[in-house]
């Protein structure tokens, strides 16, 4: 299913996206909603500081692959994800994953939200899978559904995109079709 369109509600300007579409019981009708990042580029590089937001996306998917992260998905949302009458400063990111015992402390600035979102625009955060603490996963990930499925300033119900963490074809087509709008943009402005 396709990353449905933005509703506008009553309680808030900004255009969000459903928290389901359809029936809320149906599995495959309720957010998080399945997506490729080339699908993601297609609905959200509408603008120069989008296009910059997601190359950061896609640079910070592709660190997290260079420490070792095989599998896993992440949950894409935030002001990047409503219809704004602004542009987002960046894109909210929780990557919910195995952390790899290959990893080494220089790569801890991946996991710090500051850092991140300095180097790629990414307001990064991480749950790990291969805790032993299983109440403790279960918690992390219940408070980053139940921040994500909430607008900030309304408190508004509302929908998130997912990814699967290891995409590298699709994540080379949605940076190849990044350059090719980027270029496109340059143009009409030359």
């Amino acid at each position: 299913m396709p990353i449905p369109k933005a509703v506008r509600v009553r309680s808030g300007r900004n255009a969000i996206l459903p928290p389901f579409l359809k029936s809320p019981i149906r599995r495959d009708c309720v957010s998080p909603y399945l997506a490729t990042p080339v699908e993601l580029v297609e609905r959200y590089a509408t603008s120069k500081q989008r296009i910059r937001i997601l190359e950061g996306l896609l640079a910070y998917r592709a660190e997290l692959r260079r420490i070792g992260l095989r599998s896993g998905i992440q949950w894409i949302d935030g002001s990047f994800v409503e219809a704004m009458d602004r542009e987002p400063n960046d894109v909210d990111v929780v990557t919910i994953a195995p952390l790899p015992s290959t990893w080494i402390p220089e790569d801890e600035e991946l996991f710090d939200a500051d850092k991140a979102r300095a180097r790629s625009l990414c307001d990064a955060w991480f749950v790990d899978l291969s805790t032993a603490d299983l109440a403790g996963l279960i918690s992390d990930v219940t408070y980053w559904f139940g921040l994500f499925s909430h607008q900030k300033q309304s408190q508004q119900w509302k929908g998130m995109v997912q990814l699967e963490l290891v995409t590298t074809d699709s994540d080379a087509a949605a940076s190849m079709r990044l350059a090719t709008l980027k270029g496109e943009s340059h143009e009409r402005r030359g």
